[in-house]
């Protein structure tokens, strides 16, 4: 039996975050092979940083994901100019690939989207480019989720 453990903001300025995942073959190929209809069994939500999905974080109307490009497409692990990408409406591919959003907000945050975003763009120069084992779009999202739940703004988004 799972328990949910729900968490409520601490303030009023404080708005939810969720994690999310979309098809891991789609976003990398574009081609949806899911068959229309069959859904897949429930599991407890799970941000394991070897997950065969394609991780990312929903904030105050943004879609922070890393590993995808958006002028050229999803970059593959061994490319060498994956990107961060920041998208409003639905993540990466949303329109075509199958993707969800946890159902409960992970935590809630008052931190300004405007840092998140800063964060976003520097975090290749700061952890250093897309790596399957050591620096994927799951360890992007929990780093995400860190710093939202601290509610600072790290220095090195700034420098």
């Amino acid at each position: 039996m799972f328990s949910i453990l729900l968490i409520a903001p601490r303030s009023p300025d404080e708005k939810p975050f969720y994690f999310g995942s979309s098809d891991l073959f789609c976003t990398t190929t574009g081609v949806d092979i899911s068959i229309p209809g069959l859904r897949r069994k429930r599991s407890a939500p799970a941000r394991d940083v070897m997950e065969l999905v394609h991780s990312w974080i929903y904030y105050d109307g943004l879609y922070f994901e890393f590993g995808v490009d958006p002028e050229y497409g999803f970059k593959m692990p061994f490319s060498s100019s994956s990107k961060v990408a920041m998208f409003t409406g639905l993540p990466y591919l949303g329109y075509k690939c199958p993707w969800r959003r946890e159902p409960f907000p992970a935590g809630y945050s008052s931190l300004p989207v405007g840092c998140l975003q800063r964060c976003a763009s520097r975090y290749e120069v700061f952890l250093g480019r897309y790596s399957t084992l050591f620096n994927n779009c799951h360890h992007f999202s929990n780093l995400i989720s860190d710093i939202l739940c601290s509610n600072q703004c790290p220095s090195w988004c700034d420098m």
